[in-house]
């Protein structure tokens, strides 16, 4: 009976040495491997998730880009285009003689504000003389002009000028800025026809 036992727990010790050969050989690294593939799946979802939501940030930024450009395109229509400065400068003359009023216009490129490096505002001063009425017209006609002319200050003053007129003459002070534009900005800033 003795050796009954003996044999009965070198049995089990046999057994229990071989399951734990079996876990150590198989069951083990299987689990191992299945944890490790469930991470894997895990990071290639996230990889794939960050991926489709960058095409997405980039799908709605080419469409935000179209939509800026088709704004940007009129806007830029009314600016002074560089080497073009003289057809501005030409349209008020026109204004100023339409109109029968004297003007004098100063471009103050030396005070100017870059946008960026294809844009500026430049400060534009008009001093404007002439018959009330006169100088009614001539805003009027200014402001069809299809130039962006942004008027930060105006202002009338009776006139020491001597007219022939019986409602008085006046004289306009105008502080404005106007939009100019680079020969080299980006083709979309370009659409327009350069002609005025």
């Amino acid at each position: 009976s003795m050796q009954l036992r003996q044999k009965i727990t070198a049995t089990i010790g046999i057994l229990g040495v071989a399951a734990l050969a079996v876990f150590g050989a198989i069951v083990y690294p299987s689990v191992r491997a299945i944890y490790d593939l469930g991470n894997g799946i895990s990071q290639e979802k996230l990889h794939i998730e960050e991926s489709y939501l960058r095409r997405q940030l980039i799908r709605k930024s080419l469409e935000a880009l179209g939509d800026a450009r088709k704004k940007i395109g009129p806007l830029a229509a009314m600016a002074v285009r560089e080497g073009r400065e003289l057809d501005f400068v030409n349209a008020l003359e026109a204004v100023e003689t339409g109109t029968g009023v004297s003007q004098d216009i100063n471009l103050v490129t030396a005070n100017q504000n870059d946008l960026s490096k294809w844009e500026r505002e430049i400060p534009l001063l008009l001093k404007v003389s002439g018959p009330f009425p006169s100088i009614l017209k001539y805003l009027s006609n200014v402001e069809r002009l299809p130039y962006s002319i942004v008027v930060q200050s105006m202002q009338l003053t009776e006139s020491n000028q001597k007219i022939d007129n019986p409602l008085g003459a006046v004289d306009l002070n105008i502080q404005a800025v106007v939009y100019w534009q680079s020969k080299n900005a980006p083709a979309f800033l370009n659409s327009a026809p350069a002609a005025r």
